[in-house]
């Protein structure tokens, strides 16, 4: 339903605007060090954060409206969603080892 390059496009380029305002209001709070290391990570998590967002709205069908709210909002706290998804995926796997008795 959203594989169009439009779309894709859109939902990459937000993460990655989102992912320069998370730097730029690191650096002016004095919380981030303002280096290219620092830039390419920021830029790193949010990209990851927004195409996680991005594949569960299309996952779940979404209207795109939607879809860029959820990409803005995830790539936007990129650090929180990225561990909230890793606490989540490792209680999954804890959950199907301990069912299973393993």
């Amino acid at each position: 339903m959203y594989s169009s390059i439009n779309t894709i496009a859109i939902a990459a380029l937000l993460s990655l605007l989102s992912g320069v305002a998370v730097f730029l209001q690191g650096v002016r709070e004095e919380r981030i060090k303002r280096d290219w290391l620092n830039f390419f990570t920021e830029l790193s998590v949010a990209f990851v954060s927004g195409a996680t967002a991005y594949f569960a709205a299309a996952h779940y069908q979404w209207e795109e409206a939607l879809l860029f709210l959820s990409v803005l909002l995830a790539s936007n706290n990129g650090r929180e969603t990225v561990t909230k998804g890793k606490d989540m995926f490792l209680q999954a796997i804890q959950a199907i080892f301990i069912k299973k008795g393993v």
